[in-house]
């Protein structure tokens, strides 16, 4: 079977989708299926990362189109998707985001009798980003519930997305569960190297406005007011003119002691020595849908405090494998922080539970396991 994965973004971009794209890619290529990834040459932030063409990567092969210059935050159209997926022909095209490539798989899937798969990532549950993309967002669900019949199943990744699509004028027939984001199994088995010293609170991701970064900073006068030893870590790539507004508010502050700054991308093996080693791992987000790196850190056994956003809490149970905590709330993110920090016990127990729960639920194998049923499922199926 040949598919090919339609993804605004791919690795070494940094993003959730990126990643689940990838995992996915990689572990279909590993079961003996052609992978195709049709992608953009750029980063979430538009930076150019990688040139045009098509290149072999990991059992995959991969390729990065040219885009119109116009877009609304991380929407664009490709060009020359159309074509790539005309010469390519494949048995299923399984398209990443209601973005317009979306609409150009469809227009192709006709034509050349591909089955399609729309992993959408619900955008509703954390909010479009941007003025342009909140006004085009109604325009666009409303144009692909009218052509719903070109998609032969809508992939969701737990019963509110999909209870969403359905109150939405989605057909209940055409929507099925996938747990994600998940895993490889062999981050559980990860052995770290500790980086960071007994109390250092680590936040690694993309440092943008949505993940709320400021607020752990106005909450660090708090946390260094009653843990002495505590440090913070801030890691991952950065949005020059939000970092340059962190650094300034942290020496307002006066935390610039207590904080470090770490902009750019970590890489594994040195990203999971970073979570492994924590004390605890935060993810303040004041917009958001489920962090990957929120299962990554609980997977090497890391307790994690979160804010109860998008569908944060179908990976973290509260009170069991970490604390959630409202948005924007400072008091409430630095007392979680605290909590945590100054009970050794408590983490290893949560440590523990995090462990178990991200290994019985999130794996990267169980999910491509639904995914192969579905592609088999829609592949078979009549008209």
């Amino acid at each position: 079977m040949r598919i090919a994965i339609v993804s605004p973004f791919f690795p070494p971009s940094i993003g959730g989708v990126e990643s689940i794209a990838e995992n996915a890619a990689v572990e279909l290529a590993r079961r003996g299926y052609e992978v195709h990834v049709i992608t953009t040459s750029y980063n979430n932030m538009w930076e150019k990362i990688a040139d045009f063409g098509s290149c072999p990567r990991d059992g995959i092969r991969v390729h990065r189109l040219k885009t119109l210059s116009v877009r609304a935050k991380y929407a664009t159209i490709m060009k020359n998707l159309t074509g790539v997926l005309s010469c390519l022909r494949p048995d299923i095209i399984h398209v990443h985001c209601l973005h317009p490539h979306l609409y150009q798989s469809i227009s192709v899937k006709r034509k050349i009798k591909s089955r399609l798969v729309a992993q959408l990532h619900a955008p509703w549950a954390s909010g479009p980003e941007g003025v342009l993309p909140k006004l085009l967002f109604p325009l666009a669900f409303s144009v692909m519930r009218k052509m719903q019949k070109y998609v032969d199943m809508f992939v969701t990744h737990d019963t509110d997305a999909a209870r969403y699509l359905v109150e939405h004028g989605i057909n209940g027939s055409r929507v099925s569960i996938v747990k994600q984001p998940t895993i490889p199994r062999a981050v559980l088995e990860f052995k770290p190297t500790e980086v960071f010293e007994d109390d250092t609170i680590l936040y690694l991701g993309r440092i943008t406005w949505k993940k709320g970064l400021h607020v752990l900073v106005q909450a660090a006068p708090l946390i260094l007011r009653e843990l002495d030893d505590a440090n913070i870590v801030i890691a991952g790539p950065a949005e020059r003119t939000y970092y340059e507004r962190l650094i300034a508010l942290a020496k307002k502050l006066d935390v610039m002691h207590g904080i470090r700054f770490i902009p750019g991308a970590v890489k594994e093996p040195e990203k999971f020595n970073f979570m492994a080693s924590a004390a605890v791992f935060v993810t303040p987000s004041v917009k958001d849908l489920h962090p990957i790196t929120l299962l990554e850190a609980q997977a090497l056994g890391t307790p994690v405090v979160a804010t109860d956003v998008g569908s944060v809490r179908n990976i973290v149970l509260s009170n069991k494998t970490g604390i959630l905590v409202k948005p924007n709330k400072v008091d409430e993110l630095a007392r979680a922080i605290i909590d945590l920090l100054s009970n050794k016990s408590l983490r290893h127990t949560m440590g523990l539970e995090a462990k178990r729960f991200v290994a019985d639920n999130y794996v990267l194998d169980k999910a491509v396991d639904e995914l192969e049923k579905i592609y088999d499922r829609i592949t078979f199926k009549t008209e």
